[in-house]
């Protein structure tokens, strides 16, 4: 079941997710709608079972924490510099010399007059990586990083905003 929904579903929620991912819920619940759609007719499960324990059961993450987690694998990828990238995101670390407990957290920029750069992409990007757990944030590799990220996902509850 896993295999036929990845192949058919997921490759499609997930393709250029970082764009799109970050737009309003009432944006991302038509999609919500297909993928609980999908994986209950997947899994077998009646037409109103409820959504995250759909998510739950199957071990598919709802589409919210798809986002995220798309978000978080690209900042880590951009520190890590081992993709080409198109923001430069500095680390607290980077800009201080003393210690500080927020060190491995990405710097977010002060905007003063708009709100555009706030909710800008980058801001979104940096504002995901610094929400997850500091053991994440400073694995060394990116397959440690990966597991570490979903794990704690997953002790968190699966929690949606």
């Amino acid at each position: 079941m896993r295999e036929i929904y990845y192949a058919l579903v997921h490759s499609h929620l997930t393709y250029v997710i970082i764009l799109w991912g970050r737009s309003k819920k009432t944006g991302l619940h038509p999609l919500q709608i297909l993928q609980s759609r999908a994986l209950r007719i997947l899994w077998g499960f009646p037409p109103h079972h409820p959504n995250l324990e759909t998510c739950c059961t199957s071990n598919i993450f709802p589409i919210q924490l798809l986002c995220k987690q798309a978000a978080t694998l690209y900042v880590f990828n951009a520190i890590k510099k081992n993709i080409h990238q198109n923001f430069q995101f500095t680390l607290n670390k980077e800009l201080h010399s003393y210690n500080t407990r927020n060190q491995a957290r990405v710097h977010l920029e002060q905007y003063d007059s708009t709100l555009y750069g706030v909710n800008g992409l980058k801001n979104y990007l940096a504002r995901c990586y610094n929400d997850i757990p500091d053991e994440c944030r400073r694995s060394a590799s990116l397959t440690v990083f990966k597991k570490q990220n979903i794990v704690g996902t997953i002790e968190r509850g699966m929690k949606v905003e």
